[in-house]
């Protein structure tokens, strides 16, 4: 059923009476500064309760770092008032420490200067800590003190049910509703561009969070600017880096597989043209962009799935269409190259550890029976499925039904 369809459907059924139902919340963070605009170094009030158990006030990555939480409400004004109260109620308990009303974070010298969240000596308190040492090691301190407001949005039952009939779909209820929701999530993440365009609020940050880092910003005193900016927060340079852009995309790919997703495709904003042109970053500047970040958040999905016992049963194939240029050329890029190109393999119960291949000296080209796409799909299905039982459908192209009966898996995998 097309979009319009649906509309007239919920217009012809009188559902505006269900959406009365819709049940909202927010959820805002905010940093704790003290009054010469740095990080406040004290630890979380005692009087603002316990951070572990608290359901309206607690921490997000650092002690510094309130999360303010409203329960969820069927009238529009709840939530802004309930958040309002929470805010009174902080203030009179911080002293003169003042909470940073921006996004992106305040004066912030070095790493070590955010205190990492303490949440008692439970074993689930220590596990929420040591989950934030973690991500401080992968990501940096730094750039989990960027501050965010979530604002919490759900249907009433009673419209799914509507709705439901009304598309004529059967099944189970809960799975309706979740692929709903999926389908919500896809077109927010389509057009979320607009919401940033026409609302982005976070235009410049503080020098100090890109300290030793490379940039294109403009500089007024100790801020960092650019002209005509909406969002620096949703940039590269801020929550939406390639480590953690990929590192939410895996962690998402990895529930989906659990959940019985049978194939998952991961697709970043990650340039790998290192072109070194007008264009495109040289190799030194586009591997710092996307070699690092791709390390750190494959490294983070592998311990994610050897820590949960899932290595024999989720096989990660990393590869793009072709690879570069051995030598680098005279503006330090390297061009596009088909004779050669790396793939990357975990889990799936295949040995770990491995090299398999060998190119020239030169990296130009194999300098043995080559490997091609058709090993690697071969591969793939051996890995996955009993090949004895695997039944192909009519229709499907050539080309895929003779990698499935003729294909060869690389050898030495298993």
């Amino acid at each position: 059923m097309k979009l319009e369809q649906r509309i007239h459907a919920l217009l012809d059924s009188d559902a505006a009476a269900t959406l009365a139902g819709i049940r909202r919340g927010i959820e805002k963070e905010s940093l704790r500064i003290s009054t010469d605009g740095t990080l406040a170094q004290t630890p979380h009030p005692a009087a603002l309760g316990s951070a572990l158990t608290h359901p309206y006030i607690t921490t997000d990555y650092s002690e510094a770092l309130l999360e303010f939480i409203t329960p969820p409400s069927t009238e529009l004004h709840k939530p802004l008032e309930f958040l309002e109260q929470l805010h009174r109620y902080v203030y009179s308990h911080i002293g003169d420490e003042v909470l940073w009303v921006n996004s992106m974070p305040c004066m912030i010298r070095n790493d070590a200067d955010v205190p990492v969240a303490q949440y008692g000596s439970s074993n689930v308190g220590r596990m929420k800590s040591v989950y934030r040492e973690g991500l401080g090691h992968r990501y940096g301190r730094k750039m989990q003190t960027i501050a965010g407001i979530h604002y919490n949005f759900s249907y009433p039952e009673e419209f799914w049910k509507l709705n439901q009939v009304l598309e004529g779909e059967s099944g189970p209820l809960q799975d309706y509703i979740s692929k709903r929701y999926f389908d919500l999530t896809r077109n927010f993440q389509r057009y979320s561009w607009l919401l940033v365009y026409l609302f982005g609020a976070s235009p410049a940050l503080c020098k100090s969070f890109l300290a030793g880092r490379e940039h294109q910003l403009d500089t007024f005193d100790h801020t960092l600017f650019k002209p005509n900016a909406t969002s620096l927060r949703m940039s590269d340079l801020g929550y939406q880096n390639n480590a953690q852009s990929l590192g939410r995309l895996l962690l998402l790919a990895r529930r989906l597989c659990e959940s019985g997703c049978r194939f998952v495709t991961v697709a970043t904003r990650f340039v790998w043209d290192m072109h070194g042109d007008q264009n495109n970053l040289g190799v030194e500047r586009g591997m710092e962009a996307v070699g690092r970040p791709f390390n750190r958040a494959v490294s983070a999905f592998i311990e994610d799935c050897e820590s949960r016992g899932l290595s024999d049963d989720i096989l990660l194939v990393c590869t793009g269409e072709m690879g570069r240029t051995p030598k680098i050329n005279n503006r330090g890029g390297r061009d596009h190259w088909g004779r050669l190109t790396p793939l990357m393999l975990y889990g799936g119960g295949i040995t770990a550890g491995q090299v398999i291949g060998k190119s020239e000296r030169d990296g130009s080209q194999p300098a043995i029976d080559p490997y091609n796409s058709d090993h690697l799909v071969s591969t793939i299905l051996h890995t996955l499925f009993d090949m004895g039982q695997l039944r192909v459908e009519q229709g499907l192209p050539v080309e895929l039904t003779r990698m499935i009966s003729d294909g060869t898996p690389i050898a030495g995998l298993h």
